[in-house]
């Protein structure tokens, strides 16, 4: 992957630590946890995954294999309900 960023038909609102996103093509609606917030506010600041995997790990206490598979599979979902583009 080379880089993500948001879908443009995406909205979303921080709610204390979570996120509720919404599809607005879709009217789909998603709501983020804790830690799925932390990688959503990433997704902007940081330019591919190890980027965002390193920042994610100096803000948790993980194992990195952990972190490594929780944050692909999240970012694979994301990708695959088009809330998260893949860029060039």
């Amino acid at each position: 992957m080379s880089g993500w960023s948001i879908s443009a038909e995406v909205i979303s609102q921080r709610l204390g630590d979570e996120t509720v996103v919404v599809h607005l093509g879709s009217n789909r609606i998603y709501q983020l946890n804790e830690t799925g917030t932390r990688l959503w506010e990433s997704l902007g600041a940081c330019t591919d995954r190890a980027q965002l995997e390193a920042q994610l790990a100096a803000e948790y206490e993980v194992d990195p294999m952990t972190l490594t598979f929780e944050a692909q599979s999240l970012l694979d979902r994301l990708i695959g309900e088009r809330l998260v583009v893949i860029r060039g």
